[in-house]
């Protein structure tokens, strides 16, 4: 965070400044609010190290509406911290940190002139970090995730990485849309009709909502009938009229619904998504062409 004092642009770094007092913790988090509203950060993201150190700085982050998505607190036994401190090296010209262990320079101009690490406080500081940690955690805890940092970085690198391509788990009420694909015989119907009784969705299957709609009769279904009688496929369009007209329709829109039959091809995908009908989970039914052809030759049609 140190670094952000530097900045001659913030007015909210010049008026700390002016205090011979320590930043405080609401002070800190207008400078961090005048950073992260860049253009950089806003169109790039951002993340920030070693900072919040105390529970009143990460309210003050907080209140001045520098919300972080993810809060990832790399963790290591006391022993390993003081081990990797004492093998720590310090570019004097450039303040990057290197380690004698794994992280060497390779330029031997640098680590001609590496100092060692002051690790004079460093007993201090981990007993002030094991004080003040439970309270910074305590307001990230739906966000925040402990990764074992005693490996290598490339393990520790993929293990965030996973986490910040994870989704955050909601507790908000949502309707539950489901779609299920696969080839013909892969069971679609059976599935959606098992999923529809556990859960009490709504079993929508694309083809009988289209018989249902030239048997009524209606304009739509009128519309259908001469592109079914000569056994050409129905228009895309046509077809997501009729599954707008039974989606939209209050047990669907409570209850949630399981469509199979639709979509068959990508654009039938996007027009379903552009519609606002947007799946929250998709299933494909993986068989074999062995498995389909012996379904087919046992069934049986009423």
């Amino acid at each position: 965070p140190n670094d952000l004092l530097s900045d001659e642009d913030s007015p909210a770094v010049q008026e700390a400044r002016k205090s011979a007092d320590p930043i405080s913790p609401t002070s800190w988090g207008e400078i961090f609010r005048e950073r992260v509203v860049k253009a950089d950060c806003q169109n790039k993201g951002w993340v920030i190290e070693g900072f919040p150190r105390t529970r009143d700085e990460a309210l003050a982050l907080q209140s001045a509406g520098v919300l972080a998505n993810h809060f990832i607190l790399l963790d290591v036994k006391d022993d390993v911290a003081l081990e990797r401190s004492m093998a720590k090296r310090v570019d004097p010209q450039t303040g990057d940190v290197y380690n004698t262990v794994y992280d060497m320079p390779s330029d031997p101009k640098i680590s001609a002139r590496l100092k060692e690490w002051d690790a004079s406080e460093l007993a201090h500081d981990i007993r002030e970090y094991h004080r003040k940690i439970d309270g910074v955690l305590s307001c990230y805890s739906p966000t925040a995730k402990r990764i074992n940092a005693d490996q290598p970085k490339e393990d520790v690198m993929a293990l965030i990485l996973n986490f910040l391509c994870s989704s955050m788990r909601s507790v908000a009420p949502h309707t539950p849309r489901v779609v299920l694909l696969g080839p013909v015989g892969s069971g679609k119907r059976t599935q959606a009709s098992l999923l529809a009784a556990k859960y009490g969705l709504v079993d929508v299957c694309c083809s009988d909502i289209i018989r249902k709609a030239t048997a009524a009769g209606t304009k739509l279904g009128e519309s259908m009938k001469p592109y079914l009688e000569r056994g050409l496929m129905v228009p895309d369009e046509l077809v997501m009229s009729a599954l707008k007209a039974r989606l939209s329709q209050l047990d669907c829109a409570s209850r949630g619904w399981v469509l199979h039959g639709f979509p068959k091809t990508p654009p039938q995908a996007e027009l379903l998504i552009q519609s606002g009908y947007e799946p929250s989970r998709v299933f494909f039914l993986d068989v074999s062409v062995d498995s389909v052809t012996e379904r087919f030759t046992q069934r049986r049609t009423d």
